[in-house]
């Protein structure tokens, strides 16, 4: 009986953990373009609206306006880049440069990186905040109570499986 109950116990565990990590991962990859477009469509009023605030005052107090909209948007940050900017790689700097916005997507197919272009030289930036501690701490949670769940599911069922 033990070894069933060790069986299930690794059952449960291999299978949690590709739940968890293996399937996101590929979700996201088989679907990157359907997140992106996703992401885009999401943002792209928002983007609308800061580019023509911005398009509404000079050049000169675009770093000035971006600093109180920080304010405004905590704990999104907002940033004045040159389309040149290393931290835009090569394709992304070309989109900017022909007008068009960039969205990076991160892990779980969440948005890390928001640029519209402002001019032919300047392009605004949406710094996304990592997670929260509390908001990392209640994800966890619950995968701990689901993996104890399945667990106490594999003690309950093995005895039944050994008879």
């Amino acid at each position: 009986m033990f070894k069933v109950l060790i069986r299930l116990y690794l059952i449960t565990i291999f299978t949690f953990a590709a739940a968890i990590y293996v399937v996101p991962e590929i979700i996201v990859s088989l679907f990157h373009e359907r997140f992106v477009s996703y992401n885009v469509d999401m943002s792209r009023g928002m983007q609308a609206l800061l580019v023509k605030q911005f398009k509404e005052r000079p050049v000169e107090q675009w770093s000035a306006l971006a600093q109180e909209l920080d304010q405004q948007f905590k704990p999104i940050r907002l940033n004045v880049l040159p389309i040149t900017a290393p931290k835009f790689d090569a394709r992304e700097q070309e989109q900017l440069a022909h007008g068009q916005g960039v969205v990076r997507i991160g892990e779980w197919g969440w948005r890390t990186l928001v640029v519209s272009p402002l001019n032919h030289d300047l392009a605004l930036e949406w710094v996304m905040p990592p997670d929260p501690f509390d908001m990392n701490v209640l994800y966890w949670s619950i995968n701990v109570l689901i993996g104890a769940a399945l667990l106490g599911a594999a003690f309950v069922v093995a005895p039944a499986w050994a008879d």
